[in-house]
C-alpha cells in the first residue's frame, strides 16, 4: 500500500518483487482509498502488508495503522522519519505484528529504491539474469562525480527551466520533485496540457526513447520549439535509472545557484500534474 505521492515507488517495489519471485501474489493499493473499503474484506488472504509513504501523509499512515491493528495484519511500514516520529506520538505502538522502519526523509526514496533492489537480489537474484546485471550498477561509491561530469551540460541548462517532465519509469523522481514543490508532469499520465511554459526539462530512460520521441513530436506540433526542450536521457537499466536520476536531482536541488524560483509551484502540491498534450486535429 502507499500513502501520498508514492504510487511510483510502490509500483517499483511490487514489480521488483514479482520479477525476483514470480509466484508472489502482489496487490498494490492506494491506502487512502482502500484502508477501510477494501482491506477489511480481503484481510484473510493477506500475508503481509507493506506500506510506503510521502513525508506529508501522516494522517493516511495513521488511518492505515488503525486498520491493520484492528484486523491483526502482519505489517511492515517503511516511513520517512518525519512521519514515523509523528505517528509514534499519536498512538502507542506495541504490536508484535507491526514493524516500523524509519528512513531519513531527505533520502527516503533513494534509500528505499536501493534496499528493494538488494532484496530482489537476495530473494532470487542469481537466477534472474536482469537482476544479476543490475547488481553491478549498484556500486555508487564514485557515481556522483561521474554523473555530474557526464550530464554537466544538461545540468548547466537547468537554471531557466519552468517545467520538469518525467517518463513513466522515472515517476519516482517526479514524486520526489513534487514533494519539494516543483511543477512536474508525467508523460502519458493524463490527456491535456493546460499551459506549457518553456524551457522544459525532460528526464527519461533510454528504453523509453520511442515514447519520448512521440511526446516531443506532439509538443512541437502545438508550438513548442525543440531548442526549448532539454533532454536528460539516463542510459542504464530502468530499475537503476530512478536511483541515478534521483542523485542528479538531489545535486540540482541542493545547489543554490541552480534552483530557479520560477520552478516552484504556487502552492504545495500533493498530486501529479498533466502530461500528454492534446494535438489539434
Amino acid at each position: 500500500m502507499y500513502c501520498g505521492t508514492t504510487r511510483g515507488l510502490a509500483t517499483y517495489i511490487g514489480t521488483l518483487l514479482k520479477i525476483s519471485k514470480p509466484s508472489l501474489n502482489i496487490l498494490m493499493l492506494d491506502a487512502e482509498y482502500c484502508h477501510n473499503i477494501v482491506v477489511p474484506y480481503i484481510a484473510e488472504d493477506i500475508d503481509k502488508v507493506v506500506l510506503v509513504s510521502s513525508p506529508a501523509s501522516v494522517n493516511c499512515v495513521y488511518r492505515v495503522l488503525q486498520t491493520v491493528s484492528t484486523m491483526g495484519l502482519d505489517t511492515l511500514m517503511i516511513l520517512p522519519t518525519t512521519v514515523a516520529s509523528l505517528i509514534r506520538g499519536k498512538m502507542n505502538i506495541s504490536s508484535e505484528k507491526l514493524e516500523i522502519i524509519e528512513i531519513e526523509s531527505t533520502i527516503y526514496r533513494v534509500t528505499v529504491l536501493q534496499t528493494f533492489l538488494r532484496i530482489a537480489l537476495y530473494i532470487d537474484g542469481k537466477h534472474v539474469a536482469r537482476i544479476h546485471r543490475i547488481e553491478k550498477e549498484l556500486e555508487l561509491k564514485n557515481i556522483v562525480s561521474e554523473l555530474i561530469e557526464k550530464y554537466s551540460h544538461e545540468l548547466s541548462m537547468y537554471r531557466d527551466v519552468k517545467h520538469v517532465i518525467v517518463s513513466k519509469a522515472l515517476t519516482i523522481v517526479g514524486e520526489e520533485l513534487i514533494d519539494r514543490g516543483v511543477q512536474v508532469a508525467i508523460i502519458n499520465e493524463h490527456f491535456g496540457l493546460q499551459k506549457i511554459e518553456t524551457p522544459l526539462f525532460l528526464i527519461y530512460t533510454s528504453v523509453e526513447e520511442h515514447i519520448v520521441n512521440e511526446f516531443v513530436s506532439n509538443l512541437v506540433r502545438i508550438g513548442v520549439e525543440r531548442s526549448n526542450i532539454i533532454h536528460l536521457r539516463i542510459n542504464v537499466d530502468p530499475f537503476t535509472a530512478p536511483i541515478y536520476s534521483m542523485i542528479i536531482m538531489y545535486y540540482i536541488m541542493s545547489s543554490k545557484d541552480k534552483v530557479n524560483d520560477k520552478l516552484k509551484a504556487p502552492e504545495y502540491r500533493s498530486t501529479m500534474n498533466v502530461t500528454t498534450p492534446v494535438v489539434p486535429g
